[in-house]
C-alpha cells in the first residue's frame, strides 16, 4: 500500500493517491516518524521547483530517511558532495521518470547504502569529535603563547 504523509487534498497529485488506494497522513507527531521510516521501502520528495531544487538544499526528512537506511528519490540527492548519489537513491530526471525510479528502487533493495554512505557526514559522534578539534584549533591559535 502507497502510504504518504504530509499531503494535503489540494495537491493536485492527492486525488490521485486515494483513487488508486493509497492513504495519506497529513501529520505524524516527530517522535512516531522513525516508525514510518523503519517501514518504508523507499521515500521520496518531489518537487518541480528548479530553484528550490538546486538553492533549497537537502531537507531533514531526506536525511533522516537516509539514516534510517530508506533509499531516497529525489532530485535533492544533487547536495551530497563527495558521495555517489547511486549509493543513496535515484534521481529523476522529470515527473514521467518518478515511477521508473520508484521501481529500481523497489526492485534493488540492496543496490542501495543510504545509512552507511551519509553516516560520515551527519553521525553524532564524528560531528562532535570535529567539533571539538575545530575548538582547540581555535583555542590554540587565539590563545597560546
Amino acid at each position: 500500500m502507497l502510504i504518504t504523509i504530509g499531503g494535503v487534498p489540494s495537491d493536485p497529485l492527492y486525488r490521485e493517491l486515494i483513487e488508486a488506494g493509497g492513504k495519506n497522513l497529513e501529520r505524524i507527531p516527530h517522535e512516531e516518524i522513525r516508525w514510518y521510516y523503519s517501514a518504508a521501502d523507499v521515500y521520496c520528495l518531489l518537487s518541480t521547483d528548479e530553484v528550490f531544487i538546486h538553492y533549497g538544499g537537502i531537507g531533514t526528512a531526506v536525511i533522516e530517511a537516509l539514516a534510517s537506511n530508506v533509499p531516497v528519490v529525489s532530485r535533492h540527492l544533487i547536495h551530497f558532495p563527495g558521495i555517489n548519489p547511486s549509493l543513496l537513491g535515484e534521481i529523476p530526471e522529470n515527473r514521467e521518470d518518478v515511477a521508473e525510479k520508484i521501481d529500481r528502487v523497489l526492485n534493488n533493495p540492496d543496490r542501495y547504502r543510504p545509512r552507511e554512505s551519509v553516516k560520515a557526514y551527519y553521525d553524532f559522534e564524528l560531528i562532535l569529535k570535529r567539533n571539538i578539534e575545530i575548538y582547540h584549533s581555535l583555542f590554540r591559535e587565539y590563545y597560546s603563547s
